[in-house]
């Protein structure tokens, strides 16, 4: 939902429209620099003739990549959003024709013909979403809530307790029964970027969670030692980065990775035996080796989980009822702004 509003809101700064756009919007660009002008080799034949005292060069180039930069200053509704453009295009061809006049030495450019390639070369266009971002949340928040993802059921994690040994002197741990919680109380942690090129929207951001929690049924073993109980866990702090993509091709939404790029506290409390002295001990090294597991788990699920509202979304929704669903949620982003 978010990628989609995301894309309707960038793609209007491009010269690429898949379909028309109803709403206005004011576009300059400035500080343009043009890149890699030397990066030339001659290509067919090079003419010179001589007539009425003109020397004339007919000469052609190629230039291998070409490159340019603008900053760019955008205003949509009440958005207002600066970033910077970069175009790139290869294997780009120009012919010349120069005449020298030998009375009065004046050098003329009589022809300059650029020839670029078709449709299609690399255009690549950045922007700031965070406005855009903070003002979907709420709707983003409760799309996890109605789609059944808080709280979310978790996968059976086994691991060892001491990897490093050998045999049984491992131990083993197994969490069955999990749940995790708070993942509709999601924000925004850093800036948002959003990149188009070869008609992909990728958008890039952070997500945050102050607090997430989780809980699981456990069966500790080690040895002839055996407990069994509740744990009980928080992630604090949690600073997730995720990639999703638009593919303009076919209107699919593409769900790219989801990462835990920061967790600043992480604590475990294991419930049943709390006046179990070997269970209290082994609870720091329990939670040093467990951290690492348990994270793959939440977000190969959380992937998981989105993944299939999307592609439920890409194989069961027509593309008129997302565009009338967009602009519903464009009004919403209108109606928050405002407020």
């Amino acid at each position: 939902m978010l990628i989609l509003i995301l894309y309707k809101y960038l793609s209007q700064t491009s010269e690429y429209h898949v379909e028309p756009v109803p709403y206005k919007a004011d576009l300059s660009l400035h500080s343009g620099i043009l890149k890699h002008l030397s990066n030339l080799k001659r290509y067919g034949d090079a003419t010179m003739s001589y007539e009425d005292k003109l020397f004339k060069l007919n000469i052609g180039f190629e230039f291998k990549e070409l490159e340019v930069l603008y900053d760019f200053a955008l205003k949509i509704f009440f958005f207002n959003s600066e970033g910077s453009i970069l175009a790139s295009t290869e294997n780009v061809r120009a012919k010349f024709c120069v005449s020298y006049n030998v009375l009065n030495k004046s050098l003329i450019l009589d022809e300059f013909d650029l020839q670029l390639p078709s449709p299609g070369q690399n255009v690549e266009i950045r922007a700031n979403l965070d406005k855009v971002v903070d003002a979907l949340l709420p709707s983003v928040r409760q799309f996890i809530l109605n789609n059944g993802m808080d709280p979310m059921q978790l996968p059976n994690v086994s691991t060892h307790i001491f990897p490093h040994l050998v045999w049984k002197l491992k131990g083993n741990l197994d969490l069955k029964n999990g749940w995790i919680q708070n993942l509709s109380l999601v924000k925004r942690s850093q800036h948002v970027t959003a990149t188009y090129k070869d008609l992909r929207l990728t958008i890039d951001m952070n997500l945050g969670f102050e607090v997430m929690s989780f809980n699981y049924n456990y069966n500790l073993k080690h040895l002839l030692y055996k407990r069994k109980g509740d744990v009980y866990g928080r992630l604090h702090d949690l600073d997730v980065h995720v990639v999703a993509t638009i593919d303009l091709n076919n209107y699919y939404l593409l769900l790219d990775s989801i990462k835990f790029s920061n967790v600043w506290n992480f604590d475990l409390q294991f419930g049943g035996n709390l006046l179990d002295p070997l269970v209290n001990a082994m609870t720091k090294i329990v939670t040093k080796v467990f951290r690492n597991p348990l994270l793959n788990v939440i977000e190969n699920r959380t992937k998981s989980n989105f993944g299939i509202k999307l592609n439920e979304w890409n194989t069961n929704t027509p593309q008129s009822n997302r565009m009338a669903m967009i602009d519903k949620w464009l009004d919403i982003v209108k109606s928050k702004c405002n407020n």
